[in-house]
């Protein structure tokens, strides 16, 4: 990626009048974390390309990467001007009005995008944040099981079946599995001793591997804490649920 930025900016030094260099140099610069170039390059882009719906999407991207969300939202606004059709950049929007706080809007756009032809599983993966930010936690677990299908997540394989919720037999196991942050880990740990209030024999809370000891203070009786790497060494036997 070093190599591709050399190359577009020797041809922009070459002539600087290229708006598609600009706007490829932006892209490229906004996946390397440079945001504030990113934003001068695309905005050099779409002013010599003005009617470009994807570069002033691109411009959008760059600038919600950069925390600039009401500039992002009027960005994506103008490609949607230019090409209402498209169901990148309803998607595209729906992120931004969703980091700029309009829920509604974003949720609006998420089904633009999917009437569309959107399907790829982020649409489902982002719908589901903006659900949980709504307060609509039923649809938003639930939708946010599409984080499985999201490139590169690797779900752990427990050999153990999944529990869905439904209610557990008495004298059942479960292990409970961190796979979040340790602000994650630390604010859902709460709920591990309402799982053992309905009768489990026993609730294994399996944390990160150094983190055993922060998540057992105060654990009630039949709940135990143990390392991500322990529990792969020695897999809850059978009747366990994951």
């Amino acid at each position: 990626m070093e190599e591709a930025q050399a190359l577009y900016r020797l041809v922009l030094d070459d002539d600087p009048y290229i708006p598609a260099a600009w706007i490829n140099l932006g892209v490229l610069l906004r996946r390397l974390g440079h945001t504030g170039p990113a934003i001068a390059s695309l905005k050099r882009g779409v002013a010599l390309k003005p009617y470009d719906a994807s570069a002033w999407s691109n411009l959008g991207n760059a600038l919600r990467a950069g925390g600039q969300y009401e500039a992002a939202v009027r960005a994506h606004g103008r490609a949607l001007e230019l090409s209402s059709n498209s169901a990148q950049l309803h998607y595209n929007m729906a992120l931004a009005q969703r980091d700029l706080g309009e829920l509604d809007e974003a949720m609006d756009a998420f089904r633009r995008a999917e009437i569309l032809g959107y399907r790829k599983p982020e649409l489902t993966w982002d719908r589901s944040l903006t659900q949980l930010l709504m307060g609509d936690y039923e649809n938003g677990f639930k939708n946010y099981e599409a984080r499985w299908s999201l490139p590169g997540a690797k779900r752990r394989d427990a050999g153990l079946p999944d529990w869905d919720g439904v209610p557990l037999e008495k004298g059942q196991r479960l292990l409970v599995w961190a796979e979040q942050g340790f602000g994650d880990t630390l604010h859902f740990a709460r709920y591990v001793p309402m799982l053992r209030a309905q009768g489990l024999a026993r609730v294994i809370f399996g944390c990160r591997d150094r983190w055993p000891g922060c998540c057992s203070a105060r654990r009630p009786s039949g709940v135990s804490t143990s390392s991500h790497a322990a529990c792969r060494a020695r897999m809850p036997p059978p009747r366990c649920r994951f």
